[in-house]
């Protein structure tokens, strides 16, 4: 009996573990994960950047024009389409050059962006903002725009319509949520 509750006593705290550090999957897009961990660094920073600049506009997001106008489903939902968006854009750029090595591409052009600024300076700002240490903020922030850059040029010098060719990449993604009340229908996170 002893033996049992010292089984199921280790199960409970892996599991608790794995829930705790989001060290699951919560989608799959094209056979490549997303993990919670993603998805709660990325919400969370949002929500620390609502608080520290509930005022400030933003393009249209779900109809509101400000962070203070979202709500935490709100957050989540577009923090996940975003994350599936990116997903399908890093993948895009390794399908259209499988040559390159666009991890190190990405990571050059970071370095390049940072060149010359005040590396404390920044790491306070990124943990102000958005509560993220600056690998993370190179990790969800950076990283994302600059691959989508990157595919856009790569397009271009292919005279292809970059619009055109993510629209398409993201209406035929391969995409599963688990364990989210959501969907991906026609290109876009929908709920169930």
């Amino acid at each position: 009996m002893k033996k049992y509750l010292f089984i199921i006593s280790i199960i409970i705290i892996l599991i608790a573990g794995i829930m705790y550090t989001g060290f699951f999957p919560i989608a799959s897009i094209n056979d490549d994960l997303l993990w919670y961990r993603d998805l709660k660094k990325s919400t969370g920073a949002v929500r620390q950047l609502q608080r520290t600049s509930s005022g400030t506009p933003l393009p249209s997001l779900t109809g509101t024009t400000t962070l203070s106008g979202l709500s935490d489903s709100d957050i989540q939902r577009g923090v996940l389409e975003e994350l599936v968006y990116e997903k399908i854009i890093a993948q895009e750029l390794s399908r259209v050059d499988p040559s390159q090595d666009w991890d190190q591409r990405v990571a050059r052009s970071m370095e390049e962006l940072l060149a010359g600024r005040d590396k404390a300076a920044l790491q306070e700002a990124t943990r102000g903002l958005y509560r993220l240490d600056i690998n993370d903020f190179k990790k969800l922030a950076l990283a994302p725009q600059i691959r989508e850059e990157l595919l856009r040029e790569e397009l271009a010098l292919r005279a292809k319509d970059p619009e055109g060719w993510l629209e398409n990449a993201f209406q035929n993604a391969n995409v599963t949520i688990y364990f989210l009340d959501y969907e991906w229908r026609d290109g876009q996170l929908r709920e169930h």
